[in-house]
């Protein structure tokens, strides 16, 4: 990885630290975190899980293009082993969702058959990655396998981003806020079989590599802006794959990093612009052959008056989208308790109200417009979709373009010569995250293994594959290898 070096009395942006080294430790520790999600969260008891698990063992065998489903919503339907698909499988997919041993055991029948998922016409490359498991093992063993492999994909994605944002001395606040853009949330997802949690990693990624390709005029050098444009055409090219909107992302994100940096535009657009452009193109063709943006018959319209909408977005929706940037686990009926929502938003907004402090005039305007210009999209979006499909937006759906406020306000917050500043500000920052990812985790398994009904004593409670320990176990791992991460801050910076 590009570092330029540091020597006495020349004022360098970044310095040296053990990259590969230090990459691996945070590879280990977003992995482990990503692990203990996957562990601990039954089949599909979280956000559509069963849709991409269907799609994903429909890919690895041959099934690209499916035919569109009619009358079921959208979708389609891949053949695939009956082993795969428990009997309950919708069972928590509630507001108040019960134990999750109503999911009941899966057949141990491999008897292929039409099963529906509403990811059927999705673009098949993160399938394709992620589904190979369910190739062998078409079974729970499966299920965890694709998403431990997706886990390692997303945890690369994080840990190259904080690397990148390491040895960057006038930035210290930078890795902090990367840290912060692994909110319990976004590592609950990648430990799910869902391309969501590999958009939002690849988003960060690009996020860290536009700042540092054109924040500073000084850094990096002619060789580290090649890996720089490497880094950042493969982290495009995820989030346009991954997602159907995918390439409006890149484009937002590209658009506000120019607008807040005040970078003027070339004439002549680079090579990376041209490779993000052609998995562009092949991204729109696939939605245009698969016919990805139809809709079906709407289980849930709303049919009330739009100020009656408008109010309902505006008094209940918002909060919801915002937890859900910080963990709302399930189907969003499992959330942590208030405190700790508040410790997240301390030290997050702490770090936006720093940013917006220090920042010039047109990086400040666009710190706050990012977020705002969020929520205004999703009452939209909220308005529209509402007569089609219901209430639809979900605050996971911010995070590609709502981390960058973040990343934005921690880029200008900029040099801080008081290094016991810093320190203590690490030391806060990765206490309050270790411990609101423990108690998200914590809090989850809870409901997943009790229910929010009300649970009868003597009445069996579901437990995860490999027992309640493991989860924590892997947590620990990954909270332990964060903390030897950042601890390359408390030298860098040390006087």
């Amino acid at each position: 990885m590009p570092v330029v070096a540091h020597r006495r009395g020349i004022d360098q942006s970044a310095i040296p630290v053990g990259t590969r080294r230090v990459w691996l430790i945070g590879l280990l520790a977003y992995f482990a975190i990503g692990a203990a999600w996957a562990f601990a969260t039954p089949y599909n008891g979280a956000y559509d899980e069963h849709d991409h698990v269907v799609r994903a063992a429909g890919v690895v065998r041959g099934q690209l293009l499916v035919s569109p489903a009619r009358g079921v919503n959208d979708g389609g339907f891949p053949v695939v082993p009956r082993s795969l698909v428990p009997p309950g499988v919708t069972c928590m997919m509630t507001a108040n969702p019960p134990a999750a041993t109503c999911l009941g055991a899966a057949p141990d029948d491999r008897t292929a058959e039409p099963v529906h998922s509403r990811a059927s016409r999705y673009d098949p490359a993160y399938y394709a990655l992620v589904g190979w498991p369910l190739l062998p093992w078409p079974n729970m063993a499966g299920v965890i396998g694709a998403r431990l492999v997706s886990a390692l994909l997303c945890a690369a994605l994080l840990a190259t981003a904080a690397a990148l944002a390491l040895p960057l001395r006038r930035r210290r606040f930078l890795p902090l806020a990367v840290l912060f853009g692994a909110s319990p949330m976004l590592l609950a997802l990648n430990g799910l079989v869902n391309p969501s949690g590999l958009t939002i990693d690849a988003a960060v990624l690009l996020w860290v590599v536009l700042l540092r390709r054109y924040g500073d005029e000084a850094e990096p050098d002619a060789s580290a802006k090649r890996r720089l444009a490497v880094l950042g055409s493969l982290a495009a090219v995820a989030v346009v794959l991954a997602r159907p909107e995918g390439f409006v992302l890149v484009a937002g994100i590209v658009l506000v990093v120019h607008v807040a940096l005040g970078v003027r535009p070339k004439l002549r657009p680079p090579r990376a612009a041209l490779v993000v452009a052609g998995a562009t193109v092949a991204a729109l063709a696939w939605a245009l052959l698969s016919r990805v943006a139809e809709f079906g018959a709407a289980p849930t319209p709303v049919s009330k008056p739009f100020l009656a909408v408008l109010r309902a977005i505006v008094q209940y929706n918002i909060d919801y989208w915002l937890r859900q940037t910080i963990g709302l686990f399930g189907y969003g009926s499992i959330g942590m308790p208030q405190w700790a929502y508040l410790a997240w938003t301390a030290v997050a907004g702490g770090l936006l109200v720093a940013g917006f402090a220090r920042a010039g005039r047109r990086t400040a305007a666009v710190i706050v417009a990012v977020p705002l210009l969020c929520v205004a999209a999703g009452i939209a979006a909220d308005l529209v979709m509402s007569r089609i499909v219901g209430y639809w937006m979900q605050g996971r759906y911010f995070l590609p373009l709502w981390v960058g406020a973040f990343l934005l306000a921690a880029w200008a917050i900029g040099e801080v010569g008081d290094a016991r500043l810093v320190r203590r500000a690490y030391l806060a920052g990765l206490g309050v995250w270790a411990l609101i990812q423990t108690v998200a985790l914590g809090v989850a398994l809870i409901g997943y293994s009790t229910g929010k009904q009300a649970h009868p004593p003597g009445s069996p409670i579901w437990i995860p594959p490999g027992g309640f320990v493991l989860p924590f176990v892997l947590l620990v791992v990954g909270l332990v290898a964060a903390t030897f991460f950042h601890r390359q801050e408390a030298r860098l910076v040390a006087p």
